[in-house]
């Protein structure tokens, strides 16, 4: 501040309780004709937005937990049908890696039969209404496993953003 520039830093500030809190503070030279005559320093409370900020992390990691460790196996799919996320337990079931899953449809993994109805499913979950139904699941190495699919759809912001696909084994 003292050679002329504005410095901004976090840090904890002490109540008059001797609680602390987190601010952002901003402190800039004031300045008259060409010389430095003092400082002022503005600090906004940044408690509601930590607390928000944990609350969000809390949501996405109870999420990224239901997903990653659920023993059912589970995709996300963009709107066009393509993998963008898998979890462990589909790429067991395929018999495969999660690589070998993300980029591709989901249609690829089942039987050319069952093409028709998991499109119109995928469909009406991408119009926001979950469906479920029975099809033959292919496998990288071994015959096709009958399982049951629900498409759900994705809400981001009131928008439908992609699909999530839960199967259930039914051998």
């Amino acid at each position: 501040v003292l050679l002329g520039e504005t410095v901004s830093e976090s840090l904890r500030m002490r109540r008059s309780d001797g609680t602390t809190f987190p601010v952002t503070t901003s402190t800039a030279p004031i300045r008259v004709g060409d010389r430095i005559a003092g400082v002022v320093t503005t600090a906004k409370d940044m408690s509601s937005f930590v607390e928000a900020t944990a609350s969000l992390e809390a949501s996405e990691e109870r999420f990224r937990s239901i997903f990653d460790y659920s023993p059912e196996p589970m995709l996300a799919m963009a709107l066009d049908g393509t993998i963008v996320r898998a979890n462990a337990a589909a790429a067991r079931e395929y018999g495969g890696t999660i690589d070998d899953l993300l980029g591709h449809r989901a249609g690829e993994f089942l039987t050319s039969t069952q093409i028709e109805d998991a499109n119109r499913a995928f469909k009406s979950a991408g119009r926001g209404t979950a469906v479920t139904l029975e099809a033959l699941a292919l496998r990288a190495h071994g015959p096709p496993v009958s399982v049951l699919v629900t498409f759900i759809p994705i809400v981001f912001r009131g928008t439908i953003t992609g699909v999530h696909l839960v199967a259930r084994d039914l051998t």
